[in-house]
């Protein structure tokens, strides 16, 4: 697991990410659907997006490389991790961690458009070393 980088995604859904642009249930949404640009998803009237999906749009994550494709999916610069996968490998965790952290049916409804319940997951998550 890389600790840094999911702590630092901790970090910006606690101080930067606001709720009402928050939203687990798709990776981006808005006028262009999953092919949100990452300006129309930070400066949007309407764009929302989960966690990844934000993270793409962010400087510090996009200079490690995770970026969002014109398909509408994060990906790993130069490299052929897209999708669940790129999210797997930049965190350096497994399908069912990604998942646990990730994925919208792994919470209880109305935790899916907070980003601080997605935050202290994250933190559980790298205090205890697993998403038991």
């Amino acid at each position: 697991m890389n600790k840094t980088r999911l702590l630092m995604l901790a970090d910006a859904l606690e101080k930067s990410i606001p709720a009402e642009k928050f939203n687990l249930e798709s990776w981006r949404r808005g006028t262009y659907g999953s092919e949100t640009t990452d300006e129309q998803l930070v400066h949007g009237c309407g764009s929302a997006g989960c966690a990844v999906g934000w993270a793409c749009a962010l400087p510090e994550f996009q200079r490690q490389g995770l970026v969002w494709n014109e398909h509408g999916f994060p990906e790993i610069r130069n490299s052929d991790h897209g999708g669940w996968d790129a999210v797997e490998a930049f965190f350096a965790i497994d399908e069912d961690d990604a998942q646990y952290l990730f994925d919208s049916d792994k919470y209880r409804p109305g935790q899916h458009t907070d980003p601080l319940a997605v935050a202290r997951r994250i933190r559980a998550f790298v205090a205890d070393g697993d998403a038991s």
